[in-house]
């Protein structure tokens, strides 16, 4: 749905708390980021969590990695925790070329383990994304 606010209106936008990650289908959440990109102005910025796949395989210490990962592929990025919530896990490479897809460009992927340069990206269970509509997006205009 379309938020209240009119195109082009806001400086930033936030989705807290890996709130994007709960919006299923793919096509739902697609459509939130695109609506997050709309009311934007131009050089505005988005910032969200997301959860980390990779860290997810190494948390749970999945033993039948190759079964959940054909799992994880067949349902488009999104995987049934254990409590019932069906969530969205991307690996930082594949959040990039998401944002990207819907005209927003990765200013800075931030972490919370600054146990060293290669961990953050297996280990933390939440990247941060900081985004900017980039000045060759058109406002409002749907994304390829």
């Amino acid at each position: 749905a379309e938020l209240p606010i009119a195109t082009g209106a806001v400086d930033f936008c936030i989705c807290a708390l890996n709130g994007l990650d709960y919006v299923y289908p793919a096509s739902l959440r697609r459509q939130a980021l695109l609506e997050m990109r709309r009311v934007l102005k131009p050089g505005g910025i988005v910032a969200f969590s997301s959860h980390n796949l990779w860290a997810y395989f190494t948390t749970y210490r999945i033993l039948r990695l190759r079964s959940l990962c054909s799992y994880y592929t067949r349902r488009n990025g999104y995987l049934t925790e254990p409590n019932g919530l069906i969530t969205y896990h991307a690996s930082r490479r594949g959040l990039l070329r998401e944002v990207a897809a819907v005209g927003l460009q990765v200013l800075e992927v931030v972490n919370s383990d600054p146990r060293g340069w290669w961990r953050p990206w297996v280990f933390d269970p939440w990247l941060y994304y900081v985004c900017r509509l980039g000045s060759s997006a058109v406002i409002g205009a749907p994304a390829s």
